[in-house]
């Protein structure tokens, strides 16, 4: 027991048991008094136990308050994509997901100008090739309207020619991303639109 260390009630534990040994060894009879000098060391150990239990509790609190005040108003950003290829949609939702932004996946251009007119988003995702209503028929109609028109709009294709990304500005494209994706790009352009 020797250099136990002092602190927290640790001292009087000590001396309790030393007490306890020197009344083994000289009174070996004096089975009250030991009962007394374990009861006293129990007692204490109890109310470090506790003592310690409600730091920690105090501590956890002040940590769980500190994330909350910090999560308080997180930045919730909303993005639509609209594409008709499996695959493309699967990475796009990888990168997204990573990036944990919201997103709404839809596969032509009708159903992107019917989800733009109902829901609140920060950017949209284009294929500019896609069925029923193609990714420059979305983006004059998104121009053209009076509440959508300032969302930002990145174009994507995979028929990527030299004066594509000139076209796809040119009708109102924020930036332009040609397939395969680069997904590094990718999240750089979308950093760059919601921030």
């Amino acid at each position: 027991m020797k250099g136990f260390p002092g602190g927290f009630g640790l001292t009087t534990i000590y001396e309790g048991l030393l007490t306890m040994e020197e009344a083994l060894s000289h009174s070996p009879g004096k089975i009250d008094s030991l009962i007394s000098e374990m009861k006293k060391i129990s007692d204490l150990m109890d109310s470090i136990s506790q003592d310690t239990f409600k730091k920690g509790e105090r501590h956890s609190d002040t940590v769980e308050q500190s994330t909350q005040q910090i999560n308080k108003n997180p930045p919730v950003h909303k993005i639509l994509v609209a594409e008709d290829n499996r695959m493309n949609q699967e990475i796009i939702q990888y990168l997204l997901k990573k990036m944990e932004l919201q997103y709404k996946m839809v596969e032509n251009g009708s159903d992107a100008m019917r989800e733009l007119s109902s829901g609140s988003f920060d950017l949209f995702l284009l294929d500019m090739r896609m069925p029923v209503m193609n990714g420059m028929e979305t983006i004059k109609a998104i121009r053209s309207h009076t509440e959508l028109k300032n969302i930002p709009v990145i174009a994507m294709t995979a028929n990527a020619l030299s004066n594509d990304e000139i076209l796809y500005r040119q009708a109102g494209c924020n930036d332009y991303l040609p397939k395969p994706l680069d997904l590094d790009e990718l999240e750089k352009k979308i950093t760059k639109l919601i921030s």
